[in-house]
């Protein structure tokens, strides 16, 4: 079931607490949600923890309160099921749910503002699945995992600006010896979903 209107469009996260305790925030988080797909991006803040990053991407199923996104392509090897139950709070969207944390379980709260309402979205993914294409509004982020075949994980994130892309940010991982800075977009493609305003 594809998400509701209000959930469309481009979230750049402004919190998490754990467990109960304070809010706080330690990446640059976005998160491209379109009708029936999303994509999301978690960028570590300032230069030290270039490592952790993590990008991923895929179909989501919505049955009100709660939201799953379905991880079909992920730069962590074995990501844990992924869904949440979703309100309100004034413009605010929450999101409630439980994280394992250090081989726990606890409960999480994040607090997210959209950024771009999402008035342009476009899907699409290579028929193996192994490369994503996720457009909202003015952000697109582009994910390939060539890791089973030697290679990396590739992520790229760009904004439109002024009528041409501008890229955010890049990265790689899981590299086997030489591989593209960038991600190489391998098809045949089939588009998932793609929209845009009315005249």
């Amino acid at each position: 079931m594809s998400v509701p209107d209000e959930l469309v469009g481009a979230w750049r996260r402004r919190s998490i607490s754990l467990g109960g305790g304070a809010p706080r925030e330690t990446r640059h988080v976005l998160w491209l949600q379109a009708c029936d797909a999303y994509a999301d991006v978690r960028i570590p803040l300032g230069d030290r923890d270039t490592g952790s990053w993590r990008a991923f991407a895929g179909p989501v199923t919505w049955h009100a309160p709660r939201l799953h996104w379905h991880h079909e392509i992920d730069s962590c090897v074995r990501p844990a099921p992924d869904h949440a139950v979703l309100s309100w709070d004034g413009a605010i969207l929450v999101e409630r749910g439980v994280a394992a944390v250090g081989g726990r379980r606890v409960p999480y709260e994040e607090r997210w503002a959209r950024v771009d309402r999402g008035h342009v979205t476009l899907v699409a993914r290579s028929d193996d699945g192994r490369s994503w294409l996720v457009r909202v509004g003015r952000y697109a982020l582009a994910l390939t995992d060539g890791r089973a075949a030697g290679g990396a994980f590739c992520a790229r994130l760009g904004v439109l600006v002024g009528g041409r892309w501008r890229e955010l940010w890049r990265a790689r991982s899981g590299v086997r010896g030489p591989g593209p800075a960038t991600p190489v977009l391998a098809g045949p493609w089939r588009v998932v979903e793609a929209s845009v305003p009315a005249r």
